[in-house]
């Protein structure tokens, strides 16, 4: 896979940076290989990478898409909704989180 950025703007508002890429590809991307890819060209951490969308015209060997890369995990989680962060992620991990998640529910109800 061959990861292409094609324009990069910096939001100091939102404090990330908007990444727009494309990708000659032979098979179908997963949001994991295309986070581990931007993290290696960008050097930041994977965890700081959401990918918004991935798209791919019928019959071509090219997609494109858009991921925002923030500074930290802190703005990250206050501004993209949750949907988006629970996408790209293994399903175990996925379990794990939603029993945590109902684990502080009940200690905050005791």
């Amino acid at each position: 896979m061959e990861l292409a950025i094609k324009e990069e703007t910096y939001n100091p508002v939102l404090e990330r940076n908007e990444i727009i890429f494309e990708a000659q590809i032979d098979k179908t991307l997963s949001r994991a290989d295309v986070r581990k890819k931007l993290a290696a060209l960008k050097n930041v951490n994977e965890s700081n990478i959401v990918i918004k969308y991935i798209k791919q015209n019928f019959g071509q060997r090219t997609c494109y898409g858009k991921a925002h890369i923030y500074k930290s995990l802190d703005v990250l989680k206050r501004l993209e909704p949750k949907y988006l962060l629970e996408r790209g992620t293994k399903k175990e991990e996925k379990k794990e989180a939603k029993k945590e998640e109902q684990a502080e529910a009940k200690n905050s109800e005791k």
